[in-house]
C-alpha cells in the first residue's frame, strides 16, 4: 500500500517532495556538491592511479609481436579525467587508449573483470621500467583445498 494513501491530505506530501526536489536541484546547480576539493580543512582529491609499465605482446609461437612501455592513467570516477585535463596539458585525447578487440582487457594488466574501466584509461609513452635490482620469486607454498581451488603463497624479494 502506498503511502499517499495513507495520508489525509495528499498536497502536503507532494508540496513537501516538490520542495525537497527545487531545494536539491538548487543546492547542485550551484556547486555546492562538487565531488572534488583541495582545501586544506576537508580535502576531497580525485581517484586516479597511475602505473608504470612496460607491456610485451607475444604470439601463439612465443615470438615477441611488439612492445612498448608507459604511464597507464586511470580514473576511477564516472566523470573520467575530464576536470584533470585542462591542468595536465599532456593528458588529453591524443594518449587516450585504442581498445584492441583481439587483446583481452584491451591488452592492458587489469587483474580484475573491470573492461569498462579501460575505456576510460590513457596511456602516456615513457621510457621502459628498468628496476634497479633483480627480483627473486618464491614459490612458500601450495595447497589444493576442499573444492579443488588451489591456494599458492609466494615470496617476491
Amino acid at each position: 500500500m502506498h503511502f499517499i494513501y495513507l495520508s489525509c491530505s495528499t498536497k502536503r506530501i507532494l508540496a513537501g517532495l516538490g520542495s525537497a526536489f527545487v531545494l536539491m536541484f538548487v543546492l547542485v546547480c550551484c556547486g555546492l556538491f562538487f565531488p572534488y576539493s583541495a582545501d586544506p580543512s576537508s580535502p576531497r582529491p580525485k581517484r586516479v592511479f597511475v602505473q608504470h609499465s612496460t607491456r610485451v605482446f607475444h604470439a601463439p609461437d612465443g615470438s615477441v609481436e611488439s612492445s612498448d612501455s608507459g604511464l597507464w592513467i586511470n580514473s576511477l570516477d564516472y566523470n573520467g579525467m575530464r576536470h584533470i585535463t585542462p591542468h595536465v596539458p599532456q593528458i588529453n585525447d591524443s594518449i587516450r587508449t585504442r581498445c584492441s578487440d583481439r587483446l583481452p582487457y584491451c591488452g592492458f594488466p587489469w587483474f580484475l573483470p573491470v573492461k569498462f574501466l579501460v575505456k576510460k584509461s590513457w596511456y602516456l609513452p615513457a621510457p621502459a621500467v628498468s628496476p634497479q635490482a633483480p627480483l627473486e620469486f618464491r614459490l612458500l607454498s601450495r595447497h589444493v583445498t576442499e573444492w579443488g581451488t588451489v591456494k599458492m603463497s609466494f615470496e617476491v624479494k
